[in-house]
């Protein structure tokens, strides 16, 4: 269309659209960027342009771009969720507040300002509040991830723990993909000692590749006694991030459950040193130093972050 016609705003704005979709943000921008030199009062590229600039972490300048459209006019409410949003980021609860309310939203956008509402009250501790968002969330668009997350752990800290089992398994029977609510599903199947299911959600899937599910693979065989392999798991692990205390620590277990106290207290001094407490397994090796015990005594556990 932009070969017909090289000024034609619209062909720039749904060009901007089909870049945007195909995550040439760059690109995008530009179109966005030349439809507003050419007509500042287009809300559409004004919106999608701000829109654009909070995706690449330039959220002052998103802010700034979607004001004028935050006082009046078509795109005022799809504006202040915006708004609300980047203000939430960076905790300026109070005023993320005074924009959401009053908004007429529809579809994604109405379930996107339920769930800022909850990622609110969810900081603020007011987790009866995050909970009932988080619903209306869920609700008006059951295919969105984040919120059946933060749904599930919400209800966790209640120690609601059916209703968030439900959540997880609810948002992953739309989301099957979603790593973080398939971790975090691991993570609370291992707080209730249901390693066995950890293991099956996570192993062998293409998520095995991340270090934080590398490590609660690792906590969770480490959980069945199994620590020949929790310990490769916690090594791999640590091949992608290897300053993190808490596997550093937990591979430090593995090794102490398996008589390998020289290596855990090597390990144990690395994880100290990247500002882990690791008092619990430290008393347990000067236990076994002092006695003399060379094989596994008594075993210690490892530990979920």
């Amino acid at each position: 269309a932009l070969l017909l016609s090289p000024n034609s705003l619209s062909a720039r704005l749904r060009l901007g659209k089909v870049l945007a979709a195909a995550g040439d943000i760059g690109a995008a921008r530009v179109q966005y960027e030349i439809v507003l030199a050419n007509n500042e009062l287009c809300g559409l590229a004004r919106l999608a342009l701000g829109r654009l600039y909070a995706a690449d972490g330039e959220d002052k300048r998103a802010f700034k771009t979607m004001i004028p459209l935050m006082r009046k006019g078509r795109y005022k409410s799809q504006a202040r969720l915006e708004g609300a949003i980047i203000l939430a980021r960076h905790n300026r609860f109070k005023k993320a507040k005074r924009l959401l309310r009053s908004l007429v939203l529809f579809g994604e956008d109405r379930a996107k300002a339920a769930y800022t509402a909850g990622l609110i009250a969810d900081k603020e501790g007011d987790l009866p509040s995050a909970i009932h968002a988080y619903e209306e969330a869920v609700i008006t668009c059951p295919t969105f991830p984040a919120a059946w997350n933060n749904l599930a752990i919400a209800c966790e800290k209640v120690k609601m723990v059916e209703k968030a089992e439900r959540a997880y398994r609810a948002g992953l029977s739309s989301s099957p993909q979603d790593l973080r609510l398939s971790h975090n599903f691991a993570e609370f199947l291992i707080k209730e000692h249901r390693a066995d299911e950890a293991i099956g959600l996570l192993a062998g899937t293409e998520a095995e590749k991340n270090p934080a599910v590398l490590s609660t693979l690792g906590i969770a065989y480490g959980m069945k006694g199994d620590d020949t392999k929790a310990a490769c798991l916690f090594t791999k692990s640590l091949q992608g991030r290897p300053n993190h205390g808490p596997t550093l620590y937990n591979l430090a277990v593995s090794k102490f459950n398996q008589g390998l106290n020289s290596a855990a207290y090597t390990l144990l001094c690395y994880a100290d040193k990247a500002g882990y407490d690791v008092s619990p397994l430290r008393a347990q090796l000067g236990a076994s130093n002092r006695e003399g015990i060379a094989g596994h005594g008594k075993k210690t556990r490892t530990t979920v972050h």
